[in-house]
């Protein structure tokens, strides 16, 4: 949410969703076939999504130990060490 906000445009979600681009989204959408509601707002143009439940599912998808892409390779190593799992030579 530091990010984005609480509402996700329909262009994000569609990358974090894992969607080739929003006409991809919102034939998903309009099918019924998303794993996240989407709603449009009064007075702005196109569908949102709330970035709690893209979260949630994220967290549901692909486990809580996901690394943060914008995080330093320092950062990760910290993260790897804390949680017992040491880091690999290169």
């Amino acid at each position: 949410m530091q990010m984005h906000g609480p509402l996700l445009p329909a262009a994000v979600a569609a990358r974090i969703l894992g969607f080739s681009g929003t006409d991809a989204l919102r034939q998903a959408r309009i099918r019924h076939r998303l794993p996240i509601p989407m709603f449009p707002i009064k007075g702005r143009r196109g569908w949102f999504a709330s970035t709690a439940a893209v979260a949630a599912w994220l967290e549901q998808t692909v486990g809580p130990n996901v690394i943060d892409p914008f995080a330093t390779e320092e950062a990760v190593s910290e993260a790897a060490l804390q949680r017992g799992e040491g880091v690999a030579e290169r």
